[in-house]
């Protein structure tokens, strides 16, 4: 059985894990952590972004399928732009 585990598992882990997505009434659901506090981007990453690529208005978005990201941004300068 050790041999199907991935590396860092142990044998008394793995039925924990089978049922760790299931919230019940006992165990609330765990909340994903950020780094980013809520409202988006830190004022200071926007101003970067803007100053050193050009852009301006960035935003990711899963597609419909969930297998790709689109990413949208608004371009200030051209020049600086032109990389991306």
């Amino acid at each position: 059985m050790m041999a199907l585990l991935a590396p860092g598992w142990s044998a008394q882990a793995a039925p924990l894990a089978a049922t760790a997505g299931k919230a019940t009434a006992a165990q609330p659901a765990a909340h994903h952590r950020t780094r980013f506090p809520i409202g988006g981007m830190p004022n200071g990453a926007r101003d970067w972004y803007q100053t050193t690529y050009g852009v301006d208005e960035l935003s990711t978005q899963l597609t419909g399928s969930g297998a790709l990201v689109r990413f949208s941004f608004r371009v200030v300068d051209a020049a600086k732009a032109q990389a991306l």
